[in-house]
């Protein structure tokens, strides 16, 4: 994965992000790490070009308090959250080019 020069968490990846979008139009997809970026930048990307988010998803997760504070696992209802709050609709890939709408 490229990596941004400057801030690593900030403008510069949403320059990246951008810059991938419009430069390397042969690539289908740009993954965005939701464990990498935070949650809040992952879903600020998807305004910048990114198109999928990438997290490891769980059925329930515990309170992010002391060690499991910086889990990055999220259910699929939070991620599906985080999609709609970036104006988007939320899909889940069930094949190489088959989508699924989420449903609430």
């Amino acid at each position: 994965m490229p990596t941004p020069e400057g801030e690593a968490e900030g403008l510069d990846t949403l320059q990246l992000i951008a810059t991938l979008r419009l430069e390397r139009p042969e690539i289908p997809h740009v993954v965005l790490d939701v464990a990498a970026l935070g949650p809040r930048l992952a879903q600020m990307a998807l305004g910048f070009g990114g198109d999928e988010l990438w997290a490891p998803i769980v059925s329930e997760r515990a309170l992010r308090l002391g060690g499991n504070a910086h889990n990055p696992s999220m259910t699929r209802k939070e991620a599906a959250i985080l999609i709609r709050g970036a104006g988007l609709v939320p899909c889940e890939r069930s094949g190489p080019q088959t989508y699924r709408e989420e449903q609430e």
